[in-house]
């Protein structure tokens, strides 16, 4: 009987043994509590030393302090509605919240508990773990604010920005209530990043982000929107009170002074106004009438602030032209343009075997059932940055088909192909066009690029650089719409180019009127001096064919010579 006992007390005790590691190897610390206001603890293990600081001795039975005494006085009514909840339904408790450590210091702590009942079911007492989760609580925070705040400002970002704006939205037809939303773009911003770098222009929207945020009321939202553009949201807000704090806002950027370097710079904003009310329409709506209202206050001559209203014509065309850029950027999404050719046709006979032999490439937008002509949408294009994304379309998109009919690439002498402002300027694109030929195996002979007189006139020296760069590869260059901007002979000395074609302005009138004919035939006669070949657009009949003829232009186009076909058709 002896052993049997010792071997029993050998058992327990290995058993308790067990049952101590365990607790004490769980990350937690596992407790035993009654049901009253202090939760007076029966048991709790001893990690509860390195979550609070306070050793459990100190909670057992309350012998020094209370668990509910180091939980956040925020908090305590919380916890204690929780835990009374799950032990009215006889169900677990979970429960994140503060405690205070013994340095004072605030954590996070996970618990879940649940009760256990007597035979009768009465609550016996409460079982459960508590858990430190500060590190990841902390870090869940950080997430959640970098998924909603700018980076460089600390400013809410476009993305939360969008969700607060939806979320007034749902309630102005419950509360009949009248917001405000501010569009601001900083004037003069390009300038300080140029000439000082994108440091000093980090910089800039840093101070600015704090400037605006202290002119705001308390409960507006200021956000980072892209770039060095900026939207308040202001709620139960009218239309006097939004003025004035747009005029504020205006005030305090206009007093700003930007120093870096030991240089000083002033900078203003343009604002654009929009009331949200039951006629706003949804957010897509909304942000393209407050878009629309800061570019009229730029147009207008910026610094100053335009309020939107559905009958102003100047925000109509601007309207207008959002319109344009959603379907642009649908087109480059969904690949709904397509490329055309036009047949440039020699006056001279030419050797080629094949009846044409050189083509312009000309983009179209599908939209539904109906083809729309580049000259509805580039200029939003141009006017909105998209410019150059839709030139990188055309040059993939014809590299690619060119690739594929070697035939066509190797009986045509010239394709041109229209260029756009902005690509010229931007050295990205310019790498883009190199990779793009040595990618699709394209000869660089094979292309000519066409630049408008007035984009390259803008900057002569930027065109040049693109111009000379991609002319020593093989490729040529037209200027495209010559004597429709600020025509001057006394540049093309400075154009490396190898086209002129002369606008069709001039050519439609070339057989009736003789001042058309005598800028077309000077046109002609200066390009030939510089050793340029001419190319006439809109040739359209036979007579203005005759006088061109007459006037000895290199080469035509026109629908004398039959209808733009699209790319397959040529091929």
């Amino acid at each position: 009987m002896g052993e049997d006992k010792l071997f029993t007390e050998y058992l327990l005790n290995e058993s308790e043994q067990k049952y101590r590691d365990l607790v004490t190897n769980i990350p937690g610390a596992v407790y035993r509590c009654a049901n009253d206001a202090d939760r007076t603890m029966h048991y709790i293990s001893p990690n509860i030393y390195s979550i609070s600081g306070y050793p459990a001795d100190d909670f057992i039975d309350n012998t020094i302090r209370s668990f509910a005494s180091i939980i956040h006085p925020d908090d305590t009514k919380m916890v204690a509605d929780k835990v009374s909840v799950g032990l009215e339904q006889k169900k677990p408790y979970v429960i994140e919240y503060r405690i205070i450590d013994k340095e004072s210091n605030i954590r996070w702590v996970y618990e879940k508990g649940q009760g256990i009942y007597s035979e009768d079911g009465e609550l016996a007492y409460t079982n459960g773990a508590i858990f430190d989760i500060t590190e990841s609580h902390e870090l869940s925070e950080k997430l959640s604010y970098q998924a909603t705040h700018d980076v460089l400002t600390g400013l809410v970002n476009r993305s939360e920005f969008e969700h607060r704006l939806n979320r007034v939205l749902q309630t102005i037809y419950k509360h009949n209530s009248e917001h405000a939303l501010l569009y601001l773009d900083l004037d003069q911003f390009k300038i300080i990043n140029d000439t000082c770098g994108h440091i000093a222009g980090d910089e800039l929207l840093r101070q600015l982000g704090l400037l605006l945020s202290k002119e705001v009321r308390k409960r507006d939202t200021v956000a980072r929107l892209g770039g060095d553009e900026f939207g308040v949201l202001m709620e139960h807000c009218s239309l006097k009170q939004a003025k004035r704090v747009a005029n504020k806002l205006k005030k305090s950027v206009d007093q700003f002074r930007f120093l870096w370097e030991k240089k000083q710079f002033n900078i203003g904003v343009s604002i654009g106004l929009v009331i949200i009310d039951e006629s706003a329409g949804d957010i897509t709506d909304l942000l393209k009438k407050a878009d629309a209202a800061c570019y009229a206050a730029k147009e207008q001559g910026r610094n100053r602030i335009h309020i939107f209203k559905d009958d102003d014509k100047q925000l109509a065309k601007q309207y207008g032209e959002m319109q344009w850029v959603n379907l642009i950027n649908r087109a480059l999404e969904e690949n709904t343009f397509f490329l055309a050719f036009q047949a440039v046709i020699p006056l001279k006979k030419s050797k080629s075997k094949t009846k044409y032999d050189r083509f312009e490439l000309l983009i179209r937008m599908k939209l539904d059932d109906k083809i729309i002509l580049p000259e509805k949408f580039l200029p939003a294009a141009e006017k909105y940055g998209l410019a150059t994304k839709i030139d990188q379309w055309v040059i993939t998109t014809a590299f690619v088909h060119f690739s594929k009919n070697k035939e066509l690439l190797d009986a045509t002498v010239e394709f041109f192909i229209n260029l756009s402002g902005q690509s010229i300027r931007d050295d990205k694109f310019l790498e883009f066009v190199k990779k793009a030929f040595i990618k699709h195996k394209i000869p660089q002979d094979k292309i000519c690029f066409e630049i408008t007189e007035t984009a390259a006139i803008a900057n002569l020296a930027k065109a040049n650089i693109f111009i000379d760069a991609l002319k020593k590869g093989g490729c040529k260059f037209a200027l495209d719409d010559f004597g429709s901007g600020l025509s001057s002979f006394a540049y093309l000395k400075t154009l490396h180019i190898d086209y002129l074609k002369i606008d069709g302005f001039f050519i439609k009138g070339i057989v009736n009127d003789p001042i058309d004919y005598a800028m077309v035939n000077s046109i002609n006669e200066i390009g030939h001096k510089m050793g340029l070949k001419t190319i006439a657009e809109f040739a359209e009949n036979k007579k203005i064919l005759d006088k061109l003829k007459q006037i000895g232009v290199d080469y035509v186009q026109g629908y004398h010579f039959g209808e733009i076909q699209t790319l397959i058709q040529t091929s």
